[in-house]
């Protein structure tokens, strides 16, 4: 498999914005025979970062996602992140941006996270308060190389995608409390730290987060349950109308943009 346009296009442009990296796409190990689902790479709303649970590099932490003693039950095509970052810093691309990976995905959030979100793992294991058992001791901190391409990636990577700064989240945001671990995260909450206000407030890759914005924008969604109710489906289709976008009611990606939008600019 090879890169398409859209994921070349982007590698070359975080290498022009001087962030190293690396088109892995042809070079990623994979199931043969399996592929992944696709998604719309103009829907991804945010990028979350991830860690390897292991000092593993790009290959070997690849390969054990697809292997035998994998932990997950129904084996992933390839890796299951759209990109990796090494010990040194490079960043590398191991599946097509449309490929609908499996990294942060929940039942506990509306929409599909997996589709909505971009995600970047980091190699290694890294600490987190009271959580260091599952490691089996091995917990370091990220390089200095790694923390500075956190950044890197996330800022060239907003400025691509014209992503807001309340759009990066870690893994913690999805139920997994020591991913990325204490100091990836603190880069997380800095740039979310200077999202406006509004999104800073709503979390609006959840349901209860948009309703809370909904009823913020005078738009009745009931309480700020996590249920999709009668209330909530009807404010939604009426946010959706006068936002003249397809009124269906469901959460999507584009409603949740359309929040952004109206959080960065006033309106729809």
């Amino acid at each position: 498999m090879k890169s398409d346009t859209q994921t070349r296009e982007y590698i070359d442009y975080m290498n022009r914005q001087g962030v190293t990296t690396i088109d892995y796409v042809a070079n990623s190990p994979r199931r043969f025979g399996a592929t992944w689902k696709k998604r719309d790479v103009n829907g991804i709303i945010g990028m979350c970062y991830h860690q390897a649970l292991g000092n593993t590099n790009v290959d070997q932490t690849i390969r054990y996602q697809i292997g035998s003693n994998s932990h997950f039950k129904n084996k992933p095509p390839s890796g299951c992140y759209t990109g990796f970052v090494s010990k040194n810093g490079t960043y590398y691309i191991i599946n097509n941006l449309r490929d609908r990976t499996w990294s942060q995905g929940t039942t506990k959030t509306p929409g599909d996270e997996n589709a909505l979100y971009f995600a970047v793992c980091f190699q290694g294991a890294f600490t987190y308060p009271n959580m260091d058992s599952w490691s089996k001791g091995i917990c370091k901190e990220p390089s200095a190389a790694q923390l500075k391409a956190a950044s890197g990636i996330w800022l060239k990577s907003q400025e691509y995608f014209k992503w807001d700064n309340g759009m990066l989240l870690g893994h913690y945001h999805f139920g997994k409390r020591a991913c990325p671990g204490t100091e990836l995260e603190k880069i997380v909450e800095h740039y979310r730290s200077l999202a406006p206000a509004g999104l800073a407030t709503f979390e609006l890759s959840t349901l209860k987060g948009m309703q809370r914005a909904l009823e913020s924008l005078g738009y009745n969604p009931g309480p700020a349950d996590g249920i999709m109710g009668v209330k909530t489906q009807t404010a939604i289709k009426n946010f959706q109308e006068d936002c003249g976008i397809t009124v269906d009611g469901i959460p999507g990606p584009n409603t949740r943009r359309r929040l952004e939008i109206i959080y960065n600019k006033g309106k729809c």
